[in-house]
This record gives C-alpha cells, sequence and structure tokens, in this order.
C-alpha cells in the first residue's frame, strides 16, 4: 500500500505528464472549492477564521468523503481579520455566514491617471490604501498599531494556510494545483484601482491613458508567479491567473488592453518551464488564438460553462490542457446516472493522448450548489474510469 507521500507524488507526476500533452497513469480529478466544504460541514466561516485547527478539520474531513487528486486551493481565500482591523470593507461574510462577498469599489478617479502615471509606486502603495482601508487615515501612531496588528492577523492567516496546504500533503496526499498569482495588469485596474466599471468606460474615453498605466502597473507589481515557480523548483503548483476582465470586453479591447502586458507576465515563466493555470471564469473564446500562439502545453485552461468544451477542446485540445467535465448546475440537477453518462463522455473524449484534469466549471461555494451524492458519485468514476 502507497504511502501518502507516495500517492501525492504519483499524483504531481500525473498533473505534470497530462499537461505536458502526455498521458499520465490517471486522469488527474481536480476538486474546485471555496467556502463549500464550510456548508458541508455545517460549520460558519467566523468560526474557522479563528481557530486553524478547526479549519483544516473541516476541510480535510469533506477531503477524506470525497476522491479527489488535486484542489485548485483549500481554507479561507481571504485574510478577513487583517482586513477588518483596517477599516476594509471590500470582502464580508454573507448572511449565510458562510460565503464571503465581494464589493466592487472604485478607489482612483478619472482624472488622476496623471498622478498614477508619473509616481505609480507611491499612488499604489501611499494613495490607495488610505482610501480603501478607513483605520489608516488616522495619526502616524494610530496608522502604526493599526498596521502592526493588521499585519499580526495576516501572518496568522498564512499560518493557518501553512497547516492546511501541509495536511493536504502529508496527510491526505491531495495536490495543490495553483501557486503564485500571475496577474493581467487589465485585472488589477479592475480588481483593485478603477472598479470594473470604471476600467471598461476608460477604454472607450480614455485608452491612450489607460494604456499607459498598464505599462507602470505591470512594473509596480512584478512577477509573483515567476518568483513562486523559482521558489518551487517545479513545474507543480502552476502560476495562477483569473480571467476577471476577460469575459467582459470584446475581443478588440482584449487584444489591445489584456494581452499585451499580461504575455510579459508569462513569457519569461514559460521559458522557465513553467506552465500557468487559467480559470476563465466566463466565456474564454477571446483566448483561445492567442494561446496557439504560445508554446504548446504551457496553459491550462479551466473552462466555464458557457463555453461548450468539445468545441474549446477542437480548437486547442493539442495544444492546451483544458480542465472540465461536468458542470455545478449538471452536478445539482441531474440524476447520479446522467452526471455519470456525462463524465464518461468527457473523459473518452478529452482524455487519449493527455491534455485534460476532470472537474468541474465553477468553484463550489454554498451549500446547494451540487448534489454532494451526485458529486461523490461522479468523482470517483472518474477516478476509476480514468486509468490509462
Amino acid at each position: 500500500m502507497l504511502t501518502k507521500l507516495q500517492e501525492y507524488e504519483n499524483r504531481k507526476a500525473d498533473l505534470i505528464a497530462t499537461t505536458g500533452h502526455q498521458e499520465p497513469q490517471y486522469v488527474p480529478v481536480m476538486l474546485d472549492v471555496i467556502s463549500w466544504p464550510i456548508a458541508y460541514q455545517k460549520k460558519k466561516t467566523a468560526d474557522l477564521i479563528k481557530d486553524a485547527d478547526l479549519m483544516v478539520r473541516t476541510f480535510t474531513k469533506t477531503l477524506r468523503e470525497i476522491y479527489c487528486d488535486c484542489i485548485t486551493s483549500a481554507g479561507i481565500p481571504y485574510p478577513l481579520v487583517a482586513l477588518n482591523i483596517l477599516g476594509g470593507k471590500g470582502y464580508f461574510i454573507s448572511e449565510d455566514e458562510v460565503t464571503i462577498q465581494h464589493t466592487q469599489n472604485c478607489t482612483m478617479e478619472a482624472e488622476e491617471y496623471g498622478e498614477l502615471i508619473r509616481d505609480t509606486e507611491n499612488f499604489i502603495l501611499n494613495i490607495l490604501p488610505k482610501r480603501k482601508f478607513s483605520n489608516l487615515n488616522g495619526s502616524d501612531n494610530e496608522n502604526y498599531a493599526v498596521l502592526k496588528n493588521a499585519i499580526m492577523a495576516f501572518s496568522k492567516h498564512m499560518e493557518a494556510a501553512g497547516k492546511l496546504s501541509a495536511a493536504l500533503q502529508n496527510e491526505l496526499g491531495v495536490v495543490a494545483v495553483c501557486g503564485g498569482r500571475t496577474k493581467a495588469a487589465c485585472d488589477t485596474m479592475f480588481d483593485r484601482i478603477r472598479g470594473f466599471r470604471e476600467t471598461i468606460f476608460d477604454m472607450k474615453r480614455k485608452p491612450d491613458e489607460l494604456l499607459t498605466a498598464l505599462e507602470h502597473v505591470f512594473e509596480v507589481y512584478g512577477n509573483p508567479g515567476l518568483e513562486k515557480l523559482r521558489e518551487n523548483g517545479s513545474t507543480v503548483p502552476f502560476p495562477f491567473t483569473a480571467c476577471h476582465a476577460v469575459p467582459f470586453i470584446r475581443k478588440s479591447d482584449f487584444e489591445k488592453f489584456w494581452w499585451p502586458t499580461y504575455k510579459k507576465v508569462v513569457d519569461p515563466i514559460i521559458a522557465e518551464g513553467g506552465r500557468i493555470f487559467m480559470k476563465s471564469e466566463g466565456r474564454c473564446g477571446h483566448i483561445l488564438d492567442v494561446l496557439k500562439d504560445c508554446p504548446k502545453s504551457s496553459f491550462i485552461l479551466q473552462l466555464d460553462m458557457e463555453d461548450d468544451p468539445y468545441k474549446v477542446y477542437e480548437k486547442i485540445g493539442d495544444h492546451a490542457t483544458i480542465a472540465c467535465g461536468i458542470t455545478t448546475n449538471q452536478l445539482k440537477c441531474l440524476s447520479k446516472q446522467e452526471c455519470l453518462d456525462i463524465a464518461k463522455k468527457a473523459i473518452d473524449t478529452f482524455a487519449p493522448g493527455g491534455g485534460f484534469i476532470f472537474t468541474t466549471d465553477k468553484p463550489l461555494i454554498s451549500e446547494n450548489d451540487v448534489n454532494p451524492e451526485n458529486l461523490f458519485a461522479v468523482y470517483q468514476f472518474a477516478h476509476e474510469y480514468g486509468k490509462y
């Protein structure tokens, strides 16, 4: 019988093989969850963020009930306690006491592009935080105390994440797929600086200022994905991109505003043997053409239900790995046999030759996202049927 460490190494080897378009021993079966394990175990997020051991038990207990080789990420994704200390309002726990919501906010006005471009680092590090975090607008001593407490809370958050990561590897043999963030400067503008609506407006009203700002933002934020790749010394975990803006912009805007600075981020990662995991988070049609221009086996693309995986496979299946198989809606609404048939068709179609990871189209967040019985049955089947 294999030890958990041996299982971990075998699963990691399968991920490396399939994302290199070689046939692994098994089709990797990937669980994509955020807060669903908390709901499934009848816990509350507010309790987990204060108790690292409870968080580890909650997630590992769930993963012991479902077969999976790998997981996108696990635990509480946001340092909620630290953000609350700072006075941030961007993330909050929903009324269901489980899910976490994100509110869009614009922290930079349209007329401030000149200031952002003149001294991007100062604008991002010294001006924006005071707008985002209400508790950083006191005296120097007060701000210092707030920052000190927030840093301590953030350290506890990272310590809890480390405990869970160790448990996944050592107790369950489960591989964490996503590593350092690999973010497009355009998404940074969407998420952190101008907000969703305003960035869309700027593409039409201030295109030149936006393009210049994107270059400066790219320089300031650097390349955490490349740094993490070098730190790990391994292809897995993969540098990770969530395509926030892509589903909402036209192809011409994607090619003009999103792709150029993103390509500057991913090119050195690919040159050093890295492979980038992309969550499409909506229709990803814009991405398919540009991925064909990148070296083969450089990208893993997790497909959203808005894209037909069979059409995507025909277009780029021999060039990029696709992560798909079944949707959360299917797992929620269809019978067990219908779900098993869908999984079988996906494996029959996508698995030959590698380049395939079996997973859902979206992360599981709330209690009613899926029928657990269907989820458990499909994932066990995908593992057994996915043997090469």
